[in-house]
């Protein structure tokens, strides 16, 4: 078991990716990106992370939902197998995506998660 963050998710990679690879997320216009960084709220960069998100309920992994991405403002390295929470500012945006609700997270970054704590 585990203690979750403050989304309905937590998040996993399969494979290691350093934070220096992360790339920045892109402006789309018209379904074409623009070449411009595209910013949160607050003006920061947004990378794109590929973790996976896990809904959980009671601390159990309940499913993989595909329609949800995360980005974060300070990318960290992240490790395969490991299970990670959203933290910091959290902003989740629904979207329509082939017919389907999608979400995007972006977060401040992103840290491990110890089983059965929330550190």
């Amino acid at each position: 078991m585990f203690k979750a963050s403050e989304t309905p998710f937590i998040f996993m990679t399969l494979v290691k990716m350093e934070a220096s690879a992360q790339a920045v997320k892109q402006e789309y216009e018209d379904g074409k990106p623009t070449g411009k960084p595209k910013l949160t709220k607050s003006g920061k960069t947004q990378y794109a992370t590929g973790l996976k998100a896990l809904a959980h309920e009671d601390g159990q992994i309940t499913y993989e939902n595909k329609n949800v991405g995360l980005s974060v403002e300070q990318p960290v390295d992240l490790v395969p197998g490991v299970m990670y929470a959203a933290v910091g500012e959290i902003e989740i945006t629904p979207y329509v995506s082939n017919g389907r609700v999608a979400y995007s997270i972006t977060a401040t970054t992103v840290k491990p998660l110890k089983a059965g704590s929330a550190e």
